[in-house]
């Protein structure tokens, strides 16, 4: 329930199951179901609360649960799969939400290792776009477009599409490619829209904002429709993390324009309802916006 409400958009929903979940869990009485379900519940439930802590709006928690989750599935007799494998793949997830661009391109290389040695191309594949995002991030070239895309054609996940097409997205804007970006942005778009999968609408169009705004001739009203809608999506959905971040984009859009009055009252509020996590891109990206406004 956890991961269908996740990948539909419930985010409020789904972190109410994966906490209750991951509560219940014993591993000491439980461990046993992963070979009976192929999914080890300890890794499962509380990976999905790890990611639905960052899109609560708490992501100090978020990472101190995603690395008891990593070293749960590091332990001596874990599944390859069913521990290890599900493991670098959700704990992935919310490194990039989070941007943490050293973790993620570590537990990508992992997760490549891990998928490899064992024949698992879900995990190689992951780990492949864990690694390209991290890479396009460092200001890498082609290559990581290149990775992320050979990821989400080895993964074959239909459920992560929508999100992994997203990161392609963005590597090939951090590479100048911003017409192949929007390109494949609609294609997510679409595909999320036919299949239900809604979790990253939000985070699509917001990107989608962004890349228009690097075209050459900009259209304002559109870009800050995209903003907008990523905006009213993520509020709708329950996500803070993905609020935050179309906030941002949009006060930043607001101030270009000549209305940092707006941009400041639109951001602080969501802002200050923060209480963690202020190391953390986003944050400081909104700190940084919102000093220069007031």
């Amino acid at each position: 329930m956890a991961q269908a409400l996740t990948m539909v958009g419930d985010y409020r929903a789904a972190f109410s199951q994966a906490e209750q979940g991951a509560k219940l869990y014993e591993s000491e009485k439980h461990r046993m179901l992963d070979f009976q379900i192929a999914s080890d519940p300890g890794v499962t439930m509380r990976g999905f609360w790890a990611w639905g802590l960052w899109h609560q709006g708490y992501p100090d928690r978020a990472s101190k649960i995603a690395q008891e989750v990593l070293r749960y599935a590091h332990r001596q007799d874990a599944h390859p799969y069913h521990s290890l494998g599900l493991a670098l793949h959700l704990i992935g997830m919310t490194a990039i939400a989070e941007r943490r661009v050293s973790e993620a391109e570590a537990l990508g290389s992992e997760a490549v290792s891990v998928g490899n040695e064992h024949g698992f191309p879900t995990i190689s594949g992951t780990g492949l776009i864990l690694r390209g995002w991290a890479l396009a991030r460092r200001g890498s070239n082609g290559a990581a477009a290149e990775s992320i895309h050979n990821g989400i054609r080895v993964a074959g996940l239909l459920s992560y599409k929508p999100i992994f097409l997203g990161l392609l997205a963005e590597a090939l804007a951090l590479t100048g490619r911003i017409e192949e970006g929007l390109t494949v942005l609609s294609e997510a778009l679409a595909i999320a829209e036919a299949s239900g999968v809604r979790g990253n609408d939000a985070e699509l169009h917001r990107l989608r904002g962004d890349l228009l705004n690097r075209l050459p001739s900009p259209d304002w009203t559109e870009i800050e429709a995209s903003y907008r809608t990523a905006l009213r999506i993520a509020r709708e959905q329950g996500t803070r993390g993905f609020e935050l971040r179309a906030a941002v984009s949009l006060a930043h859009l607001l101030s270009g324009r000549g209305r940092g009055n707006e941009a400041r009252d639109l951001l602080a509020p969501i802002y200050g309802w923060f209480t963690e996590g202020f190391d953390t891109a986003d944050l400081k990206k909104a700190r940084a916006l919102l000093d220069k406004l007031s």
